[in-house]
């Protein structure tokens, strides 16, 4: 059975997220759901640079 990868790639998630940010049509909560997410990746990333720093 073959399987395909559909995970998306952040930098076009970046752009899907920015765009919902600066559409003035938005939903609030579908904008207060990208901060959210944003704010997750930041938590993420940080977490990852610590753990690269400490295996240095």
């Amino acid at each position: 059975m073959q399987t395909i990868d559909v995970t998306p790639k952040w930098e076009g998630m970046m752009r899907v997220m920015l765009a919902v940010l600066e559409n003035p049509k938005a939903s609030a909560e579908s904008k207060q759901a990208m901060r959210e997410e944003l704010i997750s990746l930041g938590k993420w990333v940080d977490q990852v640079n610590e753990e690269r720093k400490q295996n240095v």
